[in-house]
């Protein structure tokens, strides 16, 4: 496990990622679950999404972002399982849009 953490924080330093604990304030809106959080927050604002508890909600999207990144990343047919993550998360989505927008 300290290997995987070793190589985690060489491409951190690498690629200039920011450690996840530092993603907070300003920055936190420009990475991952500040990103999903911003746009929860647009689409429940213009009704288009109905309004349920953000947080929550953006945490269980990027949890599944994040399984069909990986899903897609160790599929011996990668662009079949694109295809069916991209698909089962547009489903997802879909059932948050309001009938009306």
């Amino acid at each position: 496990m300290a290997r995987a953490g070793r190589r985690a924080s060489v491409a951190t330093r690498r690629f200039g990622w920011p450690p996840r604990g530092r993603l907070r304030g300003r920055r936190s809106r420009t990475y991952g679950l500040g990103v999903i959080i911003g746009a929860l927050d647009a689409l429940m604002e213009r009704g288009i999404f109905e309004r349920r508890p953000v947080k929550p909600l953006a945490h269980v999207l990027l949890g599944a972002f994040n399984e069909g990144a990986l899903l897609v990343a160790h599929a011996s047919g990668p662009a079949a399982a694109r295809a069916e993550v991209a698909d089962t998360l547009a489903y997802m989505l879909e059932r948050l849009r309001l009938p009306s927008a």
